[in-house]
């Protein structure tokens, strides 16, 4: 009786061990499913080098995350353009997203008469399109002009931001979208280096280098995980003391203040 009992509580063991290897298995097979995103924005997301969603791509490689990374982009084109887009509409229909990224051209937010008329109302139509077909937008923060945007009433660059800023955490809280403050970021780092160049000669467009802070914030925003851990690589052609600085940049605005930007 005892040889029975013995032989079917090895079994019974043999049998939980396999098991729990087998749900192992799938729990390290769902956490490495590639996470399909989609950039949709103007040339403050892809200009010449300076290309977000291949600098964010080669960052969550860096990380371990495999990623799909698609776009929509054109050079000083709206959100209301892109919405008619029908590359964009199939992509989402497709309901195979994980995140769409709005990015709204910079000028829009900053102006309180456009942010109501067409900013608020396109991101409402875009992220009920993109709710319903199982994905979550992010909202993509931009930087003000360095020199700032007079004719549409802000004489400085941090007047320019900080419409940029309220105008995109107005319409997150109101819709509970995820922010990636790149804007943010890019403040704060020229508070502590003015001397950084984040913008070209045109003092709109961004360097490789403000490039890089945006993926950084992105890659902090997606996977809630500290860019300051990923290692080192020259591919970006950025030295190591200016991408640890951008990194912690990242870090310090994201991660430590993730309730004002509606992250989890």
């Amino acid at each position: 009786m005892n040889s029975w009992k013995n032989t079917y509580l090895i079994i019974f063991a043999a049998l939980h061990v396999i098991f729990l290897s087998a749900c192992g298995t799938q729990g390290e097979r769902a956490q490495k499913e590639p996470q399909n995103i989609h950039f949709v924005g103007d040339s403050f997301t892809v200009y010449h080098k300076a290309d977000l969603p291949e600098m964010f791509s080669r960052l969550a490689e860096t990380g371990g995350h495999e990623v799909n990374v698609s776009r929509t982009t054109r050079n000083a084109t709206s959100l209301a353009f892109h919405s008619r887009n029908k590359n964009l509409i199939s992509k989402v229909e497709e309901g195979e997203l994980n995140y769409v990224i709005l990015q709204e051209t910079e000028k829009i937010p900053s102006i309180p008469s456009d942010r109501d008329d067409y900013f608020f109302p396109i991101v409402r139509s875009l992220n009920a399109m993109i709710e319903q077909y199982g994905a979550q937008t992010i909202l993509y923060m931009t930087w003000g002009y360095r020199d700032g945007y007079p004719e549409g009433g802000h004489p400085t660059y941090a007047s320019m931001q900080n419409a940029i800023a309220e105008s995109n955490l107005m319409i997150a809280d109101e819709l509970d979208l995820p922010v990636a403050p790149v804007g943010i970021a890019w403040q704060t780092a020229l508070e502590r280096n003015s001397e950084l160049e984040l913008w070209v000669e045109d003092g709109g467009h961004p360097t490789p280098i403000g490039m890089f802070l945006a993926a950084s914030v992105f890659y902090a925003v997606i996977f809630n995980e500290d860019p300051t851990q990923l290692p080192y690589s020259d591919e970006f052609g950025i030295d190591e003391e200016t991408i640890n600085f951008l990194h912690s940049i990242a870090s310090e605005v994201v991660l430590q203040d993730k309730d004002n930007w509606n992250l989890q």
